[in-house]
């Protein structure tokens, strides 16, 4: 076989720029570091000491989401569950934690950390906070700046608006960007040396934290997060000040820990290293994050002397001590911001705030509806309950109320909170069916309202299983769009209908096994309301038999217009375009005068009744089913025109 080298050689090119993209500058620890002017003790004086032995320390976290004001788990504003992945994932790194992605070549260094579960004024609380950021200038628009050497709104300024006290808590900050980096590529966290400033703590973007939720491919293990706490800790990266591969005093040059080789900056995990030798496993590495796995025993030491020495104090905190054992809170309420129905669903997430397991959980609303939950809730966890079928249209609030019944709470000031439901019946609900095919994971959907927000965000299809939602829609153009990964659709028994609150047919897709009608990467369906009147080519507000003959003038088996446009105007032959109505009556509902019928003060002179093709009907006591038009003359000279559809033969 012979191989084309010279594609070779490119594609390896291709792949060093790729990892060069998402490595190199991932973290903006040297350039604020330097700005600092932080002197680090040098390594033959930290203690050493036997880790297999150690004593664990734990670290008190807040981490504080800094949104763009959107909803719970949507974008930046993301979700418990992700905060708490992160921590998982934070606590297997440094624990080196036996069948995890933290399991590898490293040590155990025994630190630990924990979400605060009471505040600085002894109330209970998750550890995760939220705030919506552009109360700063400049944050909406680029997001954070790293130091007083990036872009976007001054860091001292959004740290100030949420830090807690550095001397009982490490605050994370969970930002929208770095640098007006657009959440993407480059800067994916920084952070500092321990130092009495509110700057003190990681930075890390909202979609390179946790391990499930709102993520990037590249930042989906945690790793930004073990690499930005290692800073936090006195850890160098592997490659600090190094311009080569020699160190001759290692406990005073490059990282200053012995046991990391010399190395300068690495970012691959299958190429060769930049320097023989070189740990490209280590979390303080630019590796790619699948294969970071490694904190050596020096770095531990380090680290585990910064917090002995440097953060005493956090070693003394009580901020992880729950304040109650048994504390059950209501920590978010979802529903529609505004429904066009009047009945609703509503998600309660409730939290353990205490330190028991609990269960036997419940959410009222207003003390008529409930809802129950058989699962049950450790200590720091969340998990929601679902309430449904709430009326709310005579409602101003809601007052959502949780409790467990396991045993007598004595903290209840958390356990409910109004909300503010709001009903709006001038839109209209969207029914979406969704069928995935066997390549179910290639696909995913979302829906933007009229200003291109996210009206439901992002999701993943997780099986074959059919999908059903509803959203509402009001004045304005929506977009439900349809992705597959592989380009191809879903070709293999797949589709999807919408349809509006009466069943009317507004768009669906039916995938065909190998026609390339049926592929697509992006399927983007707009949804208009109030809706178009499909069909009313004449645009004179109704949908008629000259509709019909302007149709028939145009279809062509390949043209613009085609036997799917025809079906469309058969679906909405009669309708009236104002009111959406089609009228249908039975035989006994329509009267066919034979004699003069007197309307106030006028009546009906004659009624002709006219079929589908344009055809008048003579006999109107043997009527086949089917659409008519009834034109009836009035003795004042009027004339009144009629669709209806005959459902029976009369």
């Amino acid at each position: 076989m012979r191989y084309n080298y010279k594609i070779i050689l490119a594609f390896a090119f291709l792949l060093s720029s790729f990892f060069n993209a998402i490595g190199q500058e991932q973290c903006k620890f040297d350039e604020v570091y330097n700005e600092q002017g932080y002197v680090v003790k040098p390594f033959g004086l930290i203690q050493q000491i036997d880790l297999d032995t150690a004593e664990v320390l734990t670290i008190p976290l807040v981490v504080h989401i800094i949104h763009l004001g959107e909803e719970v788990g949507v974008e930046t504003n993301i979700s418990n569950e992700q905060i708490q992945s992160a921590i998982v994932a934070l606590n297997e790194d440094y624990r080196k934690t036996p069948g995890t992605n933290g399991d590898g070549l490293g040590v155990d260094t025994k630190i630990e950390f924990c979400l605060a579960s009471r505040d600085p004024n002894n109330n209970p609380t998750d550890g995760i906070i939220r705030t919506d950021g552009r109360v700063v200038d400049g944050y909406e628009e680029g997001g954070i700046m790293s130091g007083n050497i990036g872009s976007g709104a001054d860091e001292v300024e959004v740290k100030e608006l949420v830090a807690w006290s550095r001397e009982d808590y490490l605050n994370i900050f969970v930002v929208s960007e770095i640098d007006d980096n657009d959440g993407g590529g480059g800067t994916q966290g920084f952070a500092y040396f321990p130092f009495d400033n509110v700057r003190y703590g990681a930075v890390i973007l909202y979609n390179a934290i946790g391990t499930v939720g709102n993520l990037k491919s590249y930042t989906d293990l945690n790793r930004v997060l073990t690499h930005e706490v290692g800073h936090c800790l006195k850890l160098y990266h592997t490659f600090h000040n190094s311009n080569n591969c020699i160190e001759t005093i290692c406990e005073t040059q490059g990282d200053q820990v012995c046991d990391t080789p010399p190395t300068t900056a690495n970012s691959s995990c299958t190429l060769e290293p930049n320097c023989e030798g070189a740990q490209i496993e280590n979390y303080m590495d630019y590796t790619n994050e699948n294969c970071l796995n490694t904190f050596t025993e020096g770095q531990a030491l380090r680290m585990r002397d910064a917090i002995e020495y440097e953060l005493t104090s956090l070693l003394e905190s009580t901020a992880c001590n729950p304040v109650y054992a048994i504390d059950i809170a209501v920590t978010d309420v979802r529903f529609p911001e505004i429904s066009c129905t009047p009945i609703i669903d509503v998600e309660v997430d409730l939290t353990n705030y205490g330190s028991v397991t609990l269960n036997s959980l419940s959410a009222a609303i207003n003390n008529e509806y409930y809802g129950f939950t058989s699962e049950s809730l450790e200590a720091g966890q969340t998990i929601t309950i679902l309430v449904e079928d709430v009326d709310i249209e005579n409602s101003y609030s809601m007052n959502v109320r949780v409790s467990t019944s396991m045993a007598y709470e004595w903290y209840l000031d958390n356990n409910e909170v109004l909300a503010y439901p709001e009903y709006d019946a001038s839109g209209d609900e969207v029914h979406v069916d969704i069928y995935p095919d066997a390549f179910y994971t290639e696909s995913s959907y979302y829906v933007l309202d009229p200003d291109g927000n996210y009206l439901i965000a992002p999701t993943d299809v997780e099986s074959q299983d059919q999908i059903e939602f509803s959203f509402c829609v009001f004045d304005g153009c929506y977009r439900f769009v349809m992705e597959d990964l592989a380009g191809d659709g879903m070709q293999f028994g797949g589709g999807f209908t919408i349809v509006t609150s009466d069943n009317v047919p507004i768009s669906s897709y039916a995938g065909v096994y190998n026609q390339e009608s049926s592929w697509f990467s992006i399927l983007d369906t707009e949804i208009c309301y109030p809706y178009p009147c499909i069909g009313d080519y004449d645009n004179d507000g109704v949908v008629d038999v000259q509709d019909l003959l302007l149709l028939l003038q145009y279809i062509t088996p390949d043209g613009d217009v085609t036997q799917e446009d025809l079906m469309d105007l058969l679906q909405n032959y009669a309708i009236d375009c104002d009111t959406g109505e089609v009228l249908q009556f039975n035989s006994e509902e329509i009267n066919f005068p034979s004699a003069i019928i007197e309307i106030e003060d006028s009546y009906i002179v004659s009624t002709r009744i006219i079929d589908l093709l344009g055809r008048e009907v003579e006999d109107t006591r043997n009527i086949p089913q089917g659409i008519y038009i009834i034109i009836q003359n009035y003795s004042d000279g009027q004339i009144k025109v009629t669709k209806i559809f005959l459902s029976q033969s009369m």
